[in-house]
């Protein structure tokens, strides 16, 4: 049993820290939408998708990500997902133009919505007890 909790407490907070930064990712493009509007010359209500965009790509992929994650190595698809999603990060920060902007969010929110899909499995997975599993997903 107390092999159990270590791994569940050293797992845990790399899952907090990853549904974080997934969550983080999709709210502060909001205060960012005005000046982003400018930046490219568009108008707000077109800027203001990106961020939808990037929240339905996020919970689609969530649910169709679920039953692949039991085939793959979860540890390893939650680094390659963190990545993608740190690539659309990079990509939306660096976009020339609305184009690559949309593309950027697109990938971020592909990322992480396997992240997020990723982070409940694996916080269901660490510990064996449903009272501590139930309480390990809801803090994740």
């Amino acid at each position: 049993m107390d092999a159990i909790r270590r791994r569940h407490w050293t797992v845990m907070p790399t899952l907090v820290i990853s549904s974080f930064a997934t969550g983080l990712n999709l709210l502060l493009l909001t205060p960012l939408l005005v000046p982003i509007s400018r930046e490219f010359g568009v108008g707000e209500d077109r800027i203001g998708q990106l961020a939808t965009l990037q929240a339905v790509i996020a919970a689609v992929s969530a649910v169709a990500v679920a039953p692949w994650l039991d085939r793959h190595d979860r540890g390893l698809v939650l680094r390659l997902e963190l990545a993608v999603l740190g690539l659309g990060t990079v990509i939306s920060m660096l976009a020339p133009n609305l184009a690559v902007l949309a593309l950027g969010r697109a990938l971020a929110g592909l990322g992480g919505g396997f992240v997020l899909a990723l982070c409940l499995a694996i916080a269901g997975d660490a510990v064996p007890d449903p009272v501590q599993r139930n309480r390990s997903i809801g803090v994740v």
